[in-house]
């Protein structure tokens, strides 16, 4: 079960991070008892998406924007 969880984990950040997604057998070591069919992987993504409530934004600098010019009260001085 742990080896299922870390190879949907994987997965999902690769989704989240990497411009070109490989494929889900790409995580999967060559053990042939730790191979998970795609439709089992995809399924315990939606548990451990559950789990983390969708909560999967990356934070990134971006994310701090909006925060700091507020905190330095330049909100009146942004023109887009």
């Amino acid at each position: 079960m742990v080896q299922l969880v870390v190879v949907t984990c994987l997965s999902l950040a690769a989704k989240v991070e990497e411009t070109e997604v490989p494929l889900l057998l790409d995580f999967q070591v060559m053990e042939t008892k730790y191979v998970f069919e795609p439709k089992m992987i995809q399924r315990m993504e939606l548990l451990v998406l559950s789990a983390l409530k969708w909560k999967m934004h990356p934070v990134t600098p971006l994310s701090f924007v909006d925060h700091i010019v507020r905190r330095l009260g330049l909100m009146n001085h942004v023109h887009c």
